[in-house]
């Protein structure tokens, strides 16, 4: 009994992470019910079979091993219930590995900001079938990218952990947008070994690796074109003559409409926690930086009054935030609005970026958060390339908005650390 309850004062701070993730995946399990939205059509449609995935891959989509999942779980969602506290507990480990979290208090804002993700966002296809496309590989990607960058000191575990890292990245790729940050990730690690003359991880650049087939496994997968033409039919006739260039505008513009318009809590604290670190390290340019980013979030979310005068009428903000809300394939708003929305997406990426500059300066901290932030962008910009922009709601946006949870979480501790001074281990 001693010994068990030596390894757990040991592994105390891994246990309350995994333990806050399971927390986080109850939360999301007790508020959704599994068997609405896409589990009927995975359970009653189609039957239990072994190649599923297969079949899905021709006919399909090219997420393989993750069609499979959906398939055998559908059978029993108690095992389901099971595999998925586990994945939010992975999920929550991974990060706070990788960020350096040893103490309750970080796993705290760590908790509370994963919280503050809109709910919906993992039950927008039915809590059961977003989990396994978005939580699962998210968290499965991360564990390969844990065990990259912070390698066990137990020469064992750290061996088993590299063999386990394998499949789990294979899993994750089979996401297209997993796929995409694989590659931009691992890739900046190899890049980054390079310049400083390091030696190149293989363990990084096998997973690079990992990430491009998984990008190529999306354009070759029969099932992917199968899709889009039935999704161009039923969500977007027009997409077709839809020129890349708007593609990609069409995506920035609701890629900010729904982070800051909608908004995700995560992106708002973000600009307000660069606030405070501003004013609090008294940096007058970071903090002249971000003040148009809170000025404008002011402005979207100022209540208006109810008292039948001036004051009652809604602001130009408030309209376009209405008008945002409004958007679908075959309304995306005048060519005026637009522009509009391009401006703003350009005065926030700017100040933050120029605020997380002028904070940190010109050290690994700024490229590594602008570095990350920028991933995240790319990887929720791949479905400005689909029809169904719309028709997935925010759901794609979930792995961006888990890195903004990351780095709220660096400007927080930050925070933190200067009033309070709380040592962190590197």
């Amino acid at each position: 009994m001693r010994k068990i309850w030596q390894k757990i004062k040991k592994y105390r701070y891994d246990l309350t992470a995994f333990l806050a993730g399971m927390i986080y995946t109850g939360a999301g399990m007790m508020m959704n019910d599994p068997t609405i939205g896409d589990y009927n059509d995975f359970l009653h449609k189609w039957g239990f079979n072994p190649f599923f995935g297969i079949q899905r891959w021709s006919e399909w989509s090219s997420r393989l091993i993750i069609e499979s999942s959906v398939n055998v779980f559908a059978r029993n969602l108690f095992i389901w219930g099971i595999f998925n506290l586990f994945f939010g507990g992975l999920l929550f480990w991974s990060l706070s590995r990788i960020l350096g979290n040893r103490r309750v208090l970080q796993t705290s804002i760590l908790l509370t900001l994963m919280l503050s993700i809109n709910s919906y966002m993992m039950a927008s296809a039915g809590i059961f079938a977003t989990t396994i496309n978005y939580l699962w590989p998210f968290a499965a990607f991360l564990f390969a990218l844990t065990v990259t960058l912070k390698p066990f000191r137990n020469k064992k575990i750290n061996i088993w952990a590299n063999i386990l890292a394998v499949p789990a990245m294979i899993f994750a790729v089979c996401s297209e947008q997993i796929a995409v940050l694989g590659l931009i990730i691992f890739a900046g690690i190899v890049i980054k070994n390079i310049i400083e003359n390091k030696k190149v991880s293989k363990l990084a650049l096998f997973f690079m690796i990992i990430s491009a087939i998984g990008i190529m496994n999306v354009l070759i997968a029969p099932g992917n074109a199968v899709r889009t033409a039935k999704e161009i039919k039923n969500w977007w006739p027009e997409f077709k003559s839809i020129g890349l260039k708007q593609k990609v505008l069409n995506g920035i513009i609701v890629t900010f409409s729904r982070l800051f318009l909608s908004p995700e809590i995560p992106a708002v604290i973000l600009v307000i926690s660069l606030v405070f670190l501003a004013f609090q390290k008294i940096n007058s340019k970071a903090l002249a930086s971000i003040l148009p980013s809170a000025g404008i979030l002011g402005l979207f979310f100022a209540p208006i009054s109810t008292l039948s005068s001036y004051t009652s009428l809604a602001t130009y903000f408030v309209e376009i935030r209405n008008i945002a809300h409004g958007m679908d394939s075959r309304n995306m708003g005048d060519i005026r609005f637009r522009f509009f929305i391009l401006i703003l997406a350009a005065i926030f990426t700017l100040s933050i970026s120029l605020a997380i500059y002028f904070i940190y300066g010109k050290t690994k901290k700024t490229l590594y958060i602008v570095y990350v932030l920028t991933a995240g962008v790319v990887t929720a910009m791949m479905i400005s390339f689909s029809p169904t922009l719309f028709g997935s709601s925010t759901r794609t946006l979930y792995f961006l908005v888990v890195i903004l949870c990351a780095v709220d979480f660096v400007i927080i501790q930050d925070l933190i650390k200067d009033r309070f001074k709380l040592k962190i281990r590197k």
